[in-house]
């Protein structure tokens, strides 16, 4: 098979071959993925009997010539190099180039065999022969195309181990050496020249501009180092994505026109048969899973507890394993009270990332496994739970957010959580990335709390639904510490996720066309729960959750495909009657990848549509520019003075006006400035002093000042953010005066 020149005169060929139509079709970096799939997951290659039949459903058939790869690997691997060859000729395959990443040591006695017309001008044996010819032309109507392989590799491949077992065995020509060589000696009646090019985009750049006009088309079948950037401009790509298109070069002036090959492909019956009697099995044999361990509904998780794990899931880009699961007290000198603990699980993910998603992202092969805290939520008892990686210590942590740089590569550690002592029920983990399908793995299978299966009434916005259930008065035998006396309210909060992200539809879908897209469901916390969850008096006091009786986390996450919670409670005191439970909102902004307004509030509660709030009259009314602060009543203490005020936020939009300093009263005497020491309801309930304020809603509250003597006179002052305001002020034993 030694020579520098083949021709291939193409007018009629096998039953498995083209007709001759005016055009070639390419295929290259196969990399012995020879089989279709009709039984595998959607990241499985469609296999050449597809790649065939795709060609054949077009209507413009013509030879076929593999530009580089197709012994790399893959079912080849299970063959041997001379069946493989032998199935290639069968196939129809009318020329293949041999590159770097075909040749090993059975290829020596594989050339023996039947095989399609095997060209390299760049592949030599150990004494600088050619292992095969350099080029071949083949005919096309009245076009004659000379065909010319050439490897680009740069010296350093002898330092890859495969070359290094090589020995002496083969070795690469220069690589315009190599082509100076085959261009001289093509005939000179050619119309059209070819290059078929494995190996090194530097090499291929330089390859072209001492070619000049001499080479028509480059046409790049397989690559080196990063196998999937693109290559220099003018280029035909015609890489197969492992089989995932096929490319057609019209004749006369080879233009490029790629064809998807996806696992709905049509599939070609005498490709299918010649696989098999190749002994391939087109439909492979049903995959043996591993049998997958999880808890059993009546485990005890108090800890310490331990025990092992095996849930696989995976989508297009990325596999997770759950291997076990441990409960502790403590984790690293971190210790949890209440009797609640920490939940560790053992995790292992995995970059799964195919081809056509690397090709589509620029060659970018890593996978970004992001903010664990907020996606890698743990389900348990319809209850959702927040990673605290970011938050303890511990080298066997994973981080919150780490990359994974090249598909199939893998990291292991643990994730933490912190639940209480006594969980039970239903328990999964749920990773939601933002660009791919969710994972679900059910690590113990349960009953679902009531309120899964039941209908709630939801209230809704762009990005979530919430509703409140089952309000009801607990008594003293329901909490799990005393209530002092207090009236404590509790109800369960509910919510689902809708908030989603735009990607390409095959993000999702293998077979989809990446020009569709597809809206992939996505987390949403409600950020700042603690202070926008409020409980609101008619006389315009608020009540926060009291986070020691509630069991929801104080910035609780709600999932797209799931409706959970979990009960809130809030200490009132007796007198409060009439309230309603209040629901405002941050700017979602920051989770949504955009500039949002504020959502309007929710209100819920038996008497929310009646509410109204009961007026004060003002003392005195200070105006600042985006805030007014009204005194309603002033009253002289044996501790000093106690003074109702009535905030508005006058902007259009919420805020957080922290109210710790921004009254003060200043002695003429001792011109000190005194701020509240506590901030209550009438009844000496201790209030937050930076609770949410929403717009257009008044709030009140009593600030208590403690004053040294017994009369005096000063002034009475609230700080804005472009003037500070005051009224002279005036006490005795008795009363307080504002003027």
């Amino acid at each position: 098979m030694k020579g520098s020149l083949m021709a291939l005169s193409l007018f009629a060929a096998t039953a498995l071959s083209f007709s001759a139509q005016a055009g070639l079709w390419i295929t290259g970096d196969i990399r012995g993925a020879l089989l279709p799939c009709f039984q595998c997951l959607e990241t499985s290659e469609p296999g050449l009997a597809r790649q065939v039949g795709v060609m054949r459903d077009k209507a413009d058939e013509g030879i076929w010539l593999d530009a580089g790869g197709f012994l790399d690997g893959g079912e080849v691997d299970r063959l041997g190099l001379e069946a493989s060859l032998a199935l290639a000729d069968r196939l129809g395959i009318q020329a293949l180039h041999l590159t770097w990443r075909d040749v090993s040591p059975a290829l020596v006695e594989a050339l023996s065999g039947s095989s399609p017309a095997l060209i390299s001008a760049s592949l030599v044996d150990g004494q600088g022969e050619p292992l095969v010819p350099a080029s071949l032309v083949v005919e096309q109507g009245d076009q004659r195309i000379g065909v010319i392989g050439i490897s680009g590799v740069p010296p350093e491949y002898r330092q890859l181990p495969a070359w290094q077992s090589f020995g002496e065995l083969f070795r690469l020509r220069e690589a315009g050496e190599a082509l100076n060589d085959a261009l001289d000696g093509l005939p000179g009646e050619v119309d059209r020249v070819v290059v078929l090019y494995a190996g090194d985009h530097g090499i291929l750049r330089s390859l072209i501009d001492q070619a000049g006009e001499r080479v028509d088309a480059f046409v790049m079948g397989s690559g080196f180092g990063n196998l999937y950037s693109v290559p220099p401009e003018g280029v035909i790509d015609a890489r197969s994505q492992r089989g995932r298109r096929v490319t057609w070069l019209g004749l006369p002036d080879l233009a490029p026109d790629y064809h998807p090959v996806t696992l709905s492909a049509p599939v070609n019956e005498s490709v299918a048969q010649a696989l098999e009697s190749a002994g391939l099995r087109h439909a492979p044999p049903a995959q043996e899973s591993r049998p997958g361990i999880s808890l059993s509904t009546d485990s005890d998780l108090s800890p310490p507890f331990a025990a092992p794990l095996l849930l696989e899931q995976d989508n297009r880009v990325m596999g997770m394993s759950v291997l076990g699961i441990e409960t502790h007290t403590e984790w690293h000198g971190e210790v949890v009270e209440n009797g609640d603990a920490y939940l560790v699980l053992d995790l292992l993910f995995e970059n799964r990332k195919p081809f056509d998603l690397i090709l589509q992202d620029s060659g970018q092969r890593a996978l970004k496994v992001g903010n664990l805290h907020q996606n890698l939520v743990l389900l348990a008892g319809g209850k959702t739970h927040a990673a605290l990686n970011r938050e303890l210590p511990g080298d066997d942590l994973l981080p919150d957010t780490f990359e994974l740089p090249q598909p199939g590569e893998v990291r292991r550690g643990k994730v933490a959580y912190r639940v209480t002592g006594t969980t039970s029920g239903s328990m999964s983990l749920r990773y939601y990335h933002g660009e791919y399908p969710p994972m679900a793995a059910t690590i113990q299978e349960a009953e679902q709390p009531s309120w899964v299966q039941r209908e709630v009434d939801l209230q809704r916005h762009p990005f979530l639904e919430l509703g409140i259930a089952n309000l009801q008065e607990l008594d003293a035998g329901q909490l799990s510490r005393p209530a002092d006396d207090r009236r404590v309210v509790a109800m369960d909060l509910l919510g689902r996720s809708q908030l989603t992200r735009t990607n390409p539809a095959n993000h999702h879908d293998g077979d989809a066309d990446p020009e569709a897209t597809v809206e992939t469901p996505r987390v949403v916390p409600y950020l700042y729960a603690d202070l926008h969850i409020q409980l609101v008096s008619s006389d315009g006091y608020v009540y926060l959750p009291d986070w020691e009786f509630s069991d929801m986390e104080r910035i609780p996450t709600f999932l797209p495909d799931l409706l959970s919670g979990g009960q809130l409670v809030f200490s009132l005191p007796e007198a409060v009657e009439d309230y309603r439970v209040s629901l405002y909102f941050p700017n979602f902004g920051t989770l949504t990848e955009g500039t949002q307004g504020f959502p309007e509030p929710m209100f819920f509660g038996e008497n929310a549509e009646d509410f109204a709030y009961q007026e004060r009259d003002t003392v005195v009314d200070f105006g600042l520019e985006q805030l007014r602060v009204r005194i309603t009543d002033l009253e002289r203490t044996e501790q000093g003075l106690e003074v109702e005020v009535e905030v508005f936020n006058e902007t259009d939009g919420p805020g957080f006006w922290p109210m710790e300093s921004r009254l003060g009263i200043t002695s003429s005497t001792t011109q000190r400035r005194v701020t509240p020491s506590a901030i209550t309801d009438p009844h000496g309930t201790p209030l937050a002093w930076n609770a949410h304020l929403p717009p257009r809603e008044p709030r009140r509250m009593r600030l208590h000042f403690p004053l040294d003597e017994p009369s005096g006179e000063g002034l009475i002052d609230v700080r804005g953010l472009a003037d500070n305001p005051s009224r002279p002020i005036a006490w005795d034993v008795d009363q307080v005066v504002v003027e």
